[in-house]
């Protein structure tokens, strides 16, 4: 049986120590390295190859074990940033340096918190949903006291439909349906997120939440819409060959939505673009419209008369 020599042992058990001592310091803190040349250039080498190690480190913890006092962090962190952002890849819905990204940022926001503007912007120039709100989340937590899906889920939502980026939504909803899933009739300050679907007017957004089971019946306590209020509505600023299906599918899943009125007081068709009254969809709905509101108002009238 052959012994392995004591003092190569030994050499080795040193080596281990100090690299499992190291990577406890990173987790825990402890270790504050300045950003020194070399450090900075293995960081920039393993970011633009995507590696996820430097010398046996994991590329977290390596970042993470940064002094952000340092005059080298605050002069080079911001880049290292940039270039995180820069390399990024969504994979399955998962941003790869997605960790690395909101390591940096937070120690970046110790320093300046308004740095962290400049690559808000760019997170959104290049889609990546996950890290704008992340980044907006370092700059204000206030916005993410409650940590549930429900919310960063609306939070998203709204976003983008405040910037007009509705390609980012249906991003998010490809990348996360299973999230989308859970929350999809559920109402939140009032809404849900049919209605916000429904305002895109987007075949690529409104079909993932029909076949993911959004209620069409769902009725918006903040503005009394139904969803046929929404699609109806959009036609104003969308259409597309797939406006008047949905609109009919949607008004065939709940029809009574069609003689509802909002908290405006408007029922769907007043919501109507020049286009949409140019449809036969349109005359239909027109017509069904008001036959009922005539035989609303004869049976009233009858009960009037009694």
């Amino acid at each position: 049986m052959n012994s392995k020599d004591p003092q190569q042992t030994s050499s080795t058990f040193k080596k281990i120590n100090k690299s499992y001592i190291e990577r406890l310091g990173h987790y825990t803190g402890y270790l504050s390295r300045p950003l020194i040349d070399e450090r900075f250039n293995k960081i920039i080498e393993a970011i633009e190859s995507h590696k996820t190690t430097i010398d046996t480190t994991s590329i977290e913890d390596y970042l993470n074990s940064l002094d952000p006092t340092a005059p080298e962090f605050i002069l080079r962190g911001p880049k290292l940033l940039g270039l995180l952002i820069e390399q990024n890849i969504n994979v399955k819905g998962k941003d790869v340096n997605g960790k690395a990204i909101e390591i940096m940022a937070s120690k970046i926001a110790k320093n300046d918190l308004g740095a962290l503007d400049k690559y808000i912007k760019k997170a959104q120039q290049k889609d990546f949903i996950n890290i704008t709100t992340l980044l907006k989340k370092v700059i204000n937590p206030a916005l993410f006291e409650s940590t549930s899906a429900l919310t960063m889920i609306f939070y998203i939502a709204k976003n983008c439909e405040k910037d007009g980026n509705w390609d980012a939504f249906f991003n998010s909803i490809k990348n996360s349906s299973t999230i989308f899933k859970g929350h999809i009739n559920t109402l939140y300050d009032g809404e849900s997120l049919f209605e916000l679907a429904c305002r895109s007017g987007r075949r690529d957004i409104i079909y993932p939440f029909l076949y993911m089971g959004a209620k069409c019946d769902l009725k918006s306590p903040k503005s009394g819409k139904f969803p046929l209020h929404s699609i109806i509505g959009s036609t104003e600023y969308y259409w597309s060959d797939y406006t008047v299906v949905f609109i009919e599918e949607i008004f065939k899943r709940y029809p009574e939505a069609l003689y509802n009125k909002d908290e405006l007081g408007c029922r769907p068709l007043e919501y109507s673009s020049n286009t949409f009254k140019e449809t036969e969809c349109y005359a239909k709905l027109t017509k069904l419209q008001a036959l009922t509101t005539e035989k609303d108002s004869q049976q009233s009238h009858r009960q009037g008369r009694y």
